[in-house]
């Protein structure tokens, strides 16, 4: 996709492992106002990760959701919830149908259903946080 697209590849991780098979710039220890930055910022979204497809939902980024073996339970109800196209990729996908997912993706969120889960999430935190 970065071939495809021009658009430099910033990796955040918390894992050694994942860093010789990346590309780009490796961010292993993001505090939380970079970390969000990179997300608000970001022109593309990929993420196999349920935290990563929260922070695309909530900044309205275009979101590719890589499919993982253990880490979609969490993360396709969510997407689902919201009424995103499904948007879980794996590497059989062509480049320029990952670009057209990721476009159409941050435009046909439900705002009314994004909505309803922060209250939910708010109202849980206070509730288990007083």
């Amino acid at each position: 996709m970065a071939t495809h697209t021009g658009i430099p590849v910033v990796h955040i991780t918390g894992s050694i492992i994942n860093r010789t098979k990346t590309i780009g710039r490796v961010i292993k220890d993001a505090g939380p106002l970079e970390f969000l930055e990179l997300f608000l910022n970001a022109e593309f979204i990929f993420t196999n990760s349920f935290h990563g497809t929260a922070f695309a939902l909530n900044f309205g980024r275009p979101l590719v959701g890589i499919k993982h073996s253990t880490r979609n339970a969490r993360m396709r109800p969510l997407l689902k919830f919201v009424s995103w196209p499904d948007s879980l990729v794996g590497d059989e996908t062509p480049v320029t149908e990952i670009e057209e997912i990721a476009r159409e993706s941050a435009t046909a969120v439900d705002d009314s259903m994004l909505s309803a889960i922060r209250s939910s999430s708010i109202e849980f935190l206070k509730r288990n946080l007083d």
